[in-house]
């Protein structure tokens, strides 16, 4: 079963507008812009020669003949499959679109270096790709698309990642999309859309935020598939994101990881749908600082949960929001566990739990909540109100 609530609705209306928004803005610059097809450059496009070169003889005429502020289309070569051995690195562009035109890029490279490296590039658009390794087993894909800022350079900033497959076929790829703490250090690397994308059978994470000031990224529609093997669909070391719809499916640890707290940037993962994977969420800690993290309309299914049985593990004093969800199933029972460093005042709530579906233990009494040693009295520092299966918590967690 899946609710939305008003929030879960209003900002899945709102992705839409962003959505149709990028789509009318890069219609826009690509009727002004000039255009560079890879196959003048002399890439063959034949799923046999290595075309990184004519590729890269591309992306470098358009930096020179598009100064900042100027834009720019790389085309690559519609519905072809083109062997690329080397990075395709973009640096310091504005307003670009890099059209795949469902291109096959084939990655016969290193696995220490990107595919795709975009360096201090705003308000640029990329999409339609499907990239995968050639021999993953021996050549793996590191990190298919890395966006940093360089020293010297201005930020990555507002760019639009959108129906884009990675396939790592077995164990073939990495990283998916990586926010990367680049060579300028802790950067403002912000505020991305990735927008109708999938990531499948990734070794670590399907998307990785890296950096502190790296926020306000709006993931939405995407899929992530970690097969059984994929450690994480977002993989938040630091900074923040939005997750609005889609699908996860089979992570190894848990569908969504957060590392750091982030006082002032809540997380919000809204009208998310999982099936198949070991927990949730996980975060770091545990911690003293606030770490507020908004879960809405979403579903997950406890067919392959931890024998620890935890759904969500949520070790900061709060707030952990949890409205109009649908977790458990029949037979397969599940827990939130909270844990945080402290709690700031003995009737903090640490979390508001309401209008939920929850399955757990047959018996009845038993609770959803489950608290460590670390101060959390159920009955003080937690609310739960209105939800199917919900028991009002009592006692000491333990």
């Amino acid at each position: 079963m899946e609710r939305r609530g008003i929030k879960a609705a209003a900002l899945l209306l709102l992705a839409g507008s962003w959505a149709g928004a990028a789509r009318g803005q890069a219609g826009e610059r690509a009727a002004a812009m000039r255009s560079y097809a890879v196959k003048d450059f002399g890439a063959a496009c034949d799923g046999a020669s290595d075309d990184s070169a004519a590729v890269q003889k591309a992306i470098a005429k358009a930096e020179a003949e598009t100064p900042y502020s100027q834009s720019a289309t790389i085309e690559f070569c519609p519905g072809a499959k083109m062997v690329i051995s080397s990075t395709l690195a973009i640096r310091n562009a504005e307003g670009w679109i890099l059209h795949g035109n469902g291109v096959v890029v084939e990655w016969r490279g290193s696995s220490g270096v990107p595919v795709f490296d975009f360096s201090s590039v705003r308000n640029s658009t990329i999409e339609q790709f499907l990239i995968t390794p050639y021999e993953p087993a021996k050549d793996p894909i590191g990190t298919a698309i890395r966006i940093e800022e360089s020293a010297g350079e201005g930020v990555s900033t507002h760019n639009t990642f959108r129906n884009i497959i990675i396939e790592g076929i077995h164990e073939g790829v990495n990283i998916g999309f990586e926010l990367a703490k680049g060579t300028a250090g802790d950067n403002n690397n912000d505020e991305m859309t990735f927008q109708d994308n999938e990531v499948r059978n990734y070794v670590t994470a399907a998307f990785q935020i890296e950096h502190s000031q790296s926020v306000s990224h709006r993931m939405y529609g995407n899929v992530c598939y970690g097969n059984g093997i994929g450690k994480y669909c977002v993989n938040q070391v630091d900074g923040n994101f939005a997750w609005l719809g889609g699908e996860v499916l089979g992570d190894a640890e848990a569908d969504f990881h957060l590392q750091s707290a982030d006082t002032f940037h809540p997380v919000d993962i809204i009208a998310a749908n999982s099936e198949s994977s070991a927990r949730f969420l996980e975060t770091g800690g545990p911690t003293g600082a606030p770490w507020p993290v908004n879960i809405e309309g979403c579903r997950f299914a406890t067919n392959r949960l931890k024998a620890d049985g935890r759904m969500i593990v949520y070790q900061a004093p709060g707030p952990l929001n949890i409205t109009g969800s649908d977790f458990g199933e029949a037979g397969r029972p599940g827990t939130i566990w909270l844990n945080p460093g402290s709690l700031e005042a003995p009737g903090q709530v640490a979390a508001n739990i309401t209008g939920n579906s929850f399955t757990w233990a047959n018996s009845r009494g038993s609770s959803i909540l489950s608290g460590a040693t670390r101060g959390v009295n159920l009955s003080t520092n937690v609310y739960v109100d209105g939800g199917y299966h919900a028991a009002e918590a009592a006692g000491t967690g333990k």
